[in-house]
């Protein structure tokens, strides 16, 4: 098999978990920084932040469908 880019440092996983679960903060940053406070971004913010929570719960704590398979990746 090629493994083309060197070798993995991080598992697929850990990335993929790091930009889910990091969305809400990222978009609570950007909501500070432009000082926008709106119903749009608030519902933006809880949409996406609450996917990521619900990733990381079912990522992590029970292993289910797709995160079984990416973490047996190395």
């Amino acid at each position: 098999m090629i493994c083309w880019g060197g070798p993995r440092v991080l598992k697929a996983a850990w990335v993929i978990h790091l930009q889910k679960g990091g969305t809400l903060p990222f978009v609570l940053a950007l909501m500070w920084h432009f000082d926008c406070w709106t119903p749009t971004a608030w519902t933006y913010a809880a949409l996406h932040g609450s996917y990521g929570l619900c990733w990381l719960l079912k990522g992590e704590g029970t292993r289910l469908s797709a995160g079984r398979a990416l973490l047996e990746r190395p």
